[in-house]
């Protein structure tokens, strides 16, 4: 039954080609190409389409748009909302579910929305999986003001949301950085930035070759953005990401992570300086 309605849907609906690709979009949807590579172990476009097809018995023969996708001259995604996909994002889903993170985590929409409301933000954040949503979404209450959810978040959640570290990761650490810009965070703001650039470093290094040039650009638009960042405050301030920035944030989160392993909490005592933060911060 659902080969039938899935032929039906892909003949049906045409993509967007009146939609203007923007530089995210199109990194977007060549990392999720990178990811399809990476998980089927097929390196063409147009045959990891035909295997779609056939694994899930649709009756399509054109495979134009994943060529399309490849090269960046088409988007997987359909409207611009924090959740829209494309039906081809879904169906690869099906088959291969790891790579469903690496197209719908909500890093690109928050990056290119600069005017972002509560609703954008909340619907980003659920949209996550629970072991990142429960640190971002207050626990619901009928009664709760959506200001809730820009309260202030300790420094030390950005280390938990890469712990461990995937593809939601991205977008749960850009969905702090949106969430401590609101709450009026400046510090916060600036560090889980800081931990965007982190994670894509890692990625650089944990995953297929064909992610690594949409990675590269990835890093380039959030490195810009961040340069360009005017962070809250009384004073207009701008502070670019050093790599020292992001070493030290390599270093503070292995900290983190060893300390939790090792079980061994009696030593800290709370409002005392957290034992992973290096001094002078």
């Amino acid at each position: 039954m659902y080969a039938a309605r899935a032929r039906a849907f892909l003949i049906s609906t045409p993509p967007l080609t009146n939609r203007k690709l923007s530089d995210w979009d199109r990194v977007q949807t060549q990392l999720w190409m990178g990811s399809l590579m990476q998980e089927s172990g097929i390196q063409r476009p147009e045959h990891i389409a035909e295997y779609l097809a056939s694994k899930l018995q649709l009756d399509r023969h054109d495979f134009t748009s994943f060529k399309l996708y490849a090269r960046g001259k088409q988007h997987a995604g359909r409207g611009r909302g924090p959740n829209a996909y494309g039906e081809w994002v879904e169906l690869a889903a099906r088959v291969w579910p790891a790579t469903w993170a690496w197209f719908m985590n909500p890093l690109y929409f928050l990056q290119q929305n600069k005017e972002l409301t509560f609703d954008d933000l909340l619907a980003c954040a659920r949209s996550l999986p629970q072991i990142f949503r429960e640190n971002l979404v207050p626990p619901a209450h009928a009664h709760s003001p959506l200001a809730l959810c820009v309260s202030h978040l300790p420094r030390d959640l950005l280390y938990a949301l890469t712990d461990p570290v995937n593809p939601w990761s991205l977008g749960a650490l850009a969905c702090a950085m949106r969430r401590a810009e609101l709450a009026g965070d400046p510090g916060t703001m600036r560090w889980a930035g800081v931990g965007i650039l982190w994670a894509i470093d890692y990625f650089l290094e944990a995953t297929h070759l064909a992610m690594h040039l949409p990675l590269k650009e990835l890093r380039g638009l959030v490195t810009t953005d961040l340069n360009n960042t005017i962070y809250p405050g009384q004073f207009v301030m701008r502070a670019p990401v050093t790599s020292e920035d992001v070493h030290r944030f390599d270093r503070e989160r292995q900290r983190f992570v060893d300390y939790f392993a090792e079980g061994e909490f009696g030593s800290w005592e709370p409002g005392t300086t957290l034992p992973w933060i290096e001094k002078g911060c």
